[in-house]
């Protein structure tokens, strides 16, 4: 599996075309590193986007799950902060 979202990567890369994401829901994990490929991120208002869980986060910074909410209270994780670390991001609240 890891190699098929390798090559996928990949391909997206290659595209002659403009890609635009927009999450309505939840994207995560693999899809995320898709997502984040795109050249604008569309994201909805209450919508969640992430490439690793707040635990497996915690687990990867403090050798523990237990600091879960330490990472999603942490300043940054929005999308304001995120448009100014440069990111192709966008919010919108349309229902």
């Amino acid at each position: 599996m890891p190699q098929a979202i390798a090559v996928n990567l990949r391909e997206m890369f290659g595209f002659r075309v403009p890609i635009i994401s927009v999450v309505i829901g939840e994207g995560g994990s693999g899809g995320a590193l898709a997502i984040g490929v795109s050249n604008k991120n569309l994201i909805m208002e209450h919508a969640v986007y992430y490439v690793a869980s707040p635990e497996a986060c915690a687990a990867i910074l403090w050798k523990s799950r237990d600091k879960a909410a330490t990472v999603c209270c942490s300043p940054g994780n929005n999308s304001p902060h995120q448009d100014k670390g440069g990111q192709p991001f966008a919010t919108s609240n349309i229902s």
